[in-house]
Parts: structure tokens; C-alpha cells; sequence
């Protein structure tokens, strides 16, 4: 695949410039300098890394618990139940990730980070197709905003990005690296197996078949699991498209600088059509979920499988100097404003008024629960919030699941405990008859409401039916239940 112009247009001389790093296939006729590929690495980890405190909040402690199934799995050693055992909807690779670190190391932290390594592989492979489409997946805002998740769609941006670069190998070499990961794309998520589907169909006749024929036997142990979901009428649960709304939310949320590159890209897509082939086809695989309401249509992170693809077209469509001077300069401009962004609310978290989970860290003793109570500020789709709160508690700290009473973990109207040294943390955003439970399982139970926007569910009537009030510690609210 030449996603590069013509070695005599202006872009040659771009590439000159800069310096250019080998595509698998075709030699480059100038070389980058040394620096280039590093410093664009360089930028999207320390966008992606100021991405970690900033999702560890309620969101992520809960995204936590979805595999529970797998490492219980795992633990009692039913290994093929836990191949097999899907999270959700999603397939069992990152389960099974997950698992291992839960058994391992159970830190959130370590989770997030990970999902930023993942995401960081997507850049490190695009820079070896083009560089300047690895500038823009790195600075990509909807790359940034989702890149340090405690869920598979960090490891499915990995995974593509590998897929790209494995059908450059297998244009004119072996197709061995694009049947594994084409295979690795199956096992994390059947949007990116439909794309590496996708990208292999594109190759020519003779070279398509045994990656193909590799995705497929990669399937076949997931195809009873999916059989099973297709059949669920749950399944089918999301709401409704409304394109309008959709489109509107997305700019809101990741900003129209984007569109610039628009004209560009449909150049790329006229000089390689493959890549326009895969882009419009990931778009329709991610309509067509949401249509059949598998996917929520108000949620988006399916539209990064569009990235790659993407911003290969972009930097195919490169033709003249200005070309390169607005791609360079949407691509610097986004990942400015995201540094600037992420900056100022991972500084806001480190000087924070003293809070009531403060002073519940203090007089906690071994034995005791600490329960973090707050209506939900965003949904789960929004990557803007952040938590005071739940800084207060290290995420890179052993936090294993604690079992103070019998319950299931995976329920989560108990909180989804976890046991930080001698003191149980749960983390729950209504007020449900479980917390009786979890009053009963401690000495004492450090209940502390945050956030509530005086919801008198969460104050006057909470109050009313513990039968005594809290005490004031700054905006929260404090009681110390002791065991009825």
C-alpha cells in the first residue's frame, strides 16, 4: 500500500524534511530523521498518560467488576469456561487480560495503564505506514478521550493498528502477521474482526484466502457463546439512531477540527481506494449494530476502529504544501488543546479542598468499611468528569475484591467491594436496601455522601431512615454507622 505521494510533488520535500520511517513494503526515497517517529510517540503517550488519573473514578471502579465471571472462572479452574465466557457482548481476549492482572496485581492502575499501551501500539504501528497519519491518531481527541479505559476498546485500537500494518507486509510478502492478528482482532471485539474481515478482503485474490481462513478458525470457538447472545433478547436493547442528535454530540464532545481534513481525505480515498473500501464498510458494521440495537447509539467508542483507517486516507491524500501545512496543523492544534485540557483538570485534582473521604482515611481502623456514595454526575459515555473523591484512594495499590458478606460480585447494588489493606471501600451511586448489608459486615461503616446536589434521597431522607444525621465535613456529608 503507497499511502505517500509522488517522490517530485511538495510532500517529497515534506518527507525530506522530516525524514521518513520504512513502510514493510515500499522503500522510502529520503529518510526521516531519527527523531521524528520518537517525538510523535513521545506526544501521544503524554496524552494518553494524562488520561490515567483523570478515569479513575466511579465509572472505571465498577468497569472493574464486568469480568468478574472470567477470573472466577479462572480461580476454580474451569480454564475453557473462561475462554469461552464473554463480558457482556464483548469476546473473552480482554477478560481474560484483565483476569490475569486481577489474579496478579489487582491495582486499577495497572489496568489503565495497559489500556494506554494498547492505545499507544495503534500510534507505533500507524508511524510505520506513515508518520504524519501517526501524528494524527496520536493527537486524535476520541483516541485521547478513550484511551485509558478499564474495558477492550484501548486493545481494539492495538489490535487494528497492528492489521494495517500486517496487510502492508502481506501486499507483497507473507499474509502470516495479518492471520494472527486478524485472529487477535476476533478474540477482542466482532467490530474488529468484521475490519480485519475487511482489510483482508481488500488484498489481492490470491493473498486474501489464508488470513481469512485464519479469522475464521479463530471464531470458531465463539461462535456457540454468540449464538447464545443472538438469541437473548437483551441483546437488542439500545435505544434508537438519531443521526442528527448523534453527529451533534460528537463534535460537541471531540470538536470540529477534524472536518478540515475532510477534502484530504477524499483524495486518499480517490489514490487508495482499499482504505476508502474499509473505512466506509467499518462505518456501515458500526450502523448496523446500532440499528439492530447491539450498539448504543448515544456511545462512541466503536468509532475508533474508524481511526486508522482514517488517517491513512488523510495522509494519502497529501498533495501539495498546504495540504501538509493543514494536516500538521489540525494534528499539533488538537493535541494542544487536549494538553492543555487534561492538564488543567489533572492539576485541579491535586489541589483539592479537604474532603469528608479524608477524614474517614484517618479514623478508619482494621476491620472498618468506608462506603462512597454519589448520584451519577454523567453517564458512562462521558469522558469529562473527573473524581476529588476517588483520588483520595491510590489506584496503584493491591486493591483485590473483598467478600465482607456473601453476595455476587458482579451485582452491583453492593458496591462492588474491594479491600484496601485492613478497610473495605465500596462504591455505589444509589441508596439501596443492600447498604443494611454492608452496615452489618463492619464495627463501623464510614458512610460518606459527595456530590449530591441536595437530593434529599441522598440527605434529609437518607438521614431520616439511618435515624441520625451526618456530620459536615466541606460539600460532603459523614456518618459513622456503627453495627446495629
Amino acid at each position: 500500500m503507497n499511502v505517500g505521494p509522488p517522490a517530485h510533488s511538495v510532500e517529497q520535500r515534506f518527507r525530506t524534511m522530516l525524514g521518513t520511517v520504512k513502510p514493510a513494503v515500499q522503500p522510502p526515497a529520503a529518510s526521516w530523521p531519527r527523531w521524528a517517529v520518537p517525538a510523535t510517540l513521545l506526544v501521544a503517550a503524554l496524552l494518553r498518560t494524562l488520561r490515567i488519573p483523570l478515569r479513575w473514578d466511579e465509572w472505571t471502579w465498577h468497569y472493574a467488576a464486568y469480568d468478574a465471571r472470567t477470573w472466577e472462572s479462572l480461580e476454580s479452574g474451569r480454564v475453557w469456561e473462561a475462554l469461552t465466557t464473554f463480558s457482556g457482548l464483548h469476546p473473552p481476549l480482554y477478560p481474560l487480560l484483565h483476569s490475569f492482572q486481577e489474579l496478579w496485581f489487582p491495582a486499577p492502575g495497572v489496568l489503565l495503564l495497559a489500556s494506554v499501551l494498547f492505545s499507544l501500539a495503534a500510534v507505533f504501528f500507524v508511524c510505520r505506514l506513515h508518520p504524519v497519519a501517526g501524528l494524527l491518531l496520536a493527537t486524535a481527541p476520541i483516541q485521547v478521550a478513550y484511551a485509558a479505559e478499564a474495558n477492550n476498546y484501548p486493545l481494539l485500537c492495538g489490535v487494528l493498528g497492528g492489521v494495517f500494518w500486517a496487510r502492508e507486509r502481506a501486499a507483497t510478502g507473507s499474509t502470516a502477521w495479518l492471520g494472527a492478528l486478524g485472529a487477535l482482532a476476533v478474540w477482542t471485539h466482532f467490530l474488529a474482526g468484521g475490519v480485519a474481515a475487511l482489510a483482508c478482503w481488500t488484498l489481492p485474490r490470491p493473498k486474501r484466502w489464508k488470513p481469512l481462513a485464519w479469522i475464521g478458525l479463530a471464531a470458531v470457538p465463539l461462535v456457540l457463546p454468540a449464538l447464545a447472545l443472538v438469541t437473548e433478547p437483551g441483546t437488542f436493547r439500545q435505544p434508537p439512531v438519531r443521526l442528527g442528535l448523534m453527529g451533534t454530540a460528537f463534535l460537541d464532545r471531540f470538536g470540529p477540527l477534524a472536518l478540515l481534513l475532510v477534502p484530504i481525505a477524499w483524495q486518499g480515498a480517490r489514490k487508495e481506494p482499499h482504505l476508502a473500501h474499509i473505512w466506509a464498510g467499518t462505518l456501515l458494521l458500526i450502523w448496523g449494530l446500532q440499528i439492530f440495537g447491539i450498539a448504543a447509539p448515544h456511545q462512541f467508542p466503536y468509532y475508533l476502529a474508524l481511526g486508522v483507517p482514517g488517517a491513512l486516507l488523510v495522509a494519502a491524500g497529501i498533495q501539495t504544501i498546504l495540504h501538509t501545512r493543514v494536516v500538521v496543523g489540525v494534528a499539533l492544534a488538537q493535541g494542544a488543546m487536549l494538553g492543555i485540557q487534561n492538564g488543567a483538570a489533572w492539576r485541579s485534582l491535586l489541589t483539592q479542598e479537604p474532603r469528608a473521604i479524608d477524614t474517614a482515611l484517618a479514623e478508619a481502623q482494621p476491620g472498618d468499611g468506608i462506603y462512597l456514595l454519589a448520584p451519577p454526575r454523567v453517564e458512562d459515555d462521558d469522558k469529562s468528569a473527573t473524581s476529588a473523591v476517588l483520588q483520595r484512594i491510590s489506584p496503584w495499590q493491591r486493591l483485590p475484591i473483598a467478600d465482607p458478606y456473601e453476595f455476587d460480585f458482579l451485582d452491583h447494588r453492593h458496591g462492588q467491594p474491594r479491600q484496601m489493606g485492613e478497610i473495605t471501600v465500596y462504591v455505589n451511586d444509589h441508596v439501596r436496601p443492600e447498604l443494611s448489608q454492608a452496615r452489618a459486615a463492619h464495627k463501623t461503616l464510614f458512610l460518606l455522601v459527595y456530590d449530591h446536589r441536595q437530593d434529599p434521597r441522598y440527605t434529609s431522607d437518607l438521614a431520616a431512615s439511618l435515624g441520625q444525621d451526618p456530620d459536615d465535613t466541606g460539600p460532603d456529608f459523614l456518618w459513622r454507622l456503627k453495627t446495629p
